[in-house]
């Protein structure tokens, strides 16, 4: 903005200039010929400096857009779609439906936030529940109902794996938590360690065709139009060496590669019942107005289940936004 002030503040000044040379030359007794000089010279200065000013300010005003302090100040954020929808056109859906985009928030934004330890959010509450290693057949569907009952959003980074082993009844659930509004992300194909980070260290030849084969299974059930930009890494980013190749990768391609900043620890140490879960998702949750919540939704999962009612009622009680990663 204050570019934008000393830009026209310039501009008025030589237009000021301009006029008492005009004036002086008229003085001296100028030829009009000579007059009609300064004039038009006069005229090309302001021409180019109101050019400048015009393309200066607009260009700051976008720039400005991209970095908001509060990531969700605009809840059907453009931004999250432009790359991918200039090159795949305009009725792609990147990572959610157009129901779903009433309710995401740009992942990349969150994942630097998160990787810099950064949990403020300029005074607004956000919370992104998470769900891992689904689709499952059972707590799926008990978590998709949940989430409809409280009129909540949640991300979903499925497995391949988990797809297949499913069949038409995963598939039908994956659907059902697309056209609801979730956000789907991709959490690998096979979810293999020893693939994916032999010797606990990222092989991203394996890793890159790993998610694109998720990718084409992904799109091949929610439609050609789908595609997704988030993922998460089994075991998450943090946990792997070699993850500066990764980063320079999501970085070429508007990837966003989201971990997490708290979790109800279903898939941490001894097996924890719901009220356990619910503590630890408090616990690792204080202080922090931007929440990642990690939590599984694949077989076996029944306290998360049973959880997750009391977790989003600690979180609405709280302030917090319930919203997605796109």
């Amino acid at each position: 903005m204050y570019g934008c002030i000393f830009v026209f503040y310039l501009q008025y000044h030589l237009v000021y200039l301009s006029r008492r040379s005009i004036m002086k030359k008229i003085k001296t007794k100028l030829t009009k010929r000579s007059l009609y000089s300064v004039i038009i010279t006069s005229l090309a200065i302001i021409i180019s400096i109101t050019s400048i000013s015009i393309s200066y300010c607009y260009n700051r005003k976008d720039n400005d857009a991209l970095t908001t302090d509060s990531i969700n100040d605009n809840s059907d954020n453009p931004k999250v779609y432009n790359h991918l929808q200039n090159e795949l056109g305009k009725h792609v859906h990147v990572g959610v439906s157009a129901l779903g985009r009433n309710y995401t928030d740009d992942a990349l934004v969150v994942a630097q936030k998160l990787n810099a330890s950064d949990c403020a959010n300029n005074g607004h509450k956000v919370v992104y529940l998470t769900f891992d290693d689904g689709v499952s057949t059972t707590s799926t569907r008990k978590v998709l109902d949940i989430l409809r009952n409280y009129d909540v959003h949640a991300t979903f980074f499925v497995t391949g794996v988990s797809l297949i082993e499913g069949g038409d009844r995963a598939a039908s659930l994956l659907k059902q938590a697309f056209n609801d509004g979730h956000a789907i992300g991709n959490h690998s194909y096979s979810h293999n360690y020893k693939y994916l980070f032999p010797n606990r260290v990222l092989n991203l030849d394996n890793f890159v065709a790993d998610y694109k084969e998720n990718d084409k299974l992904l799109s091949k059930i929610l439609g050609p139009s789908f595609v997704t930009r988030v993922i998460r890494c089994p075991g998450g980013r943090m946990s792997w060496q070699g993850i500066e190749a990764l980063d320079n990768y999501t970085k070429e391609n508007h990837i966003a590669a989201v971990d997490w900043n708290a979790l109800n620890g279903d898939a941490e140490g001894n097996t924890k019942n719901a009220q356990e879960l619910y503590n630890f998702a408090v616990a690792t949750s204080q202080g922090k107005e931007l929440v990642v919540l990690l939590m599984h939704d694949d077989y076996g999962k029944q306290a998360t289940v049973d959880a997750l009612p009391k977790i989003i009622e600690y979180f609405k009680s709280n302030g917090y936004d319930f919203r997605t990663l796109s």
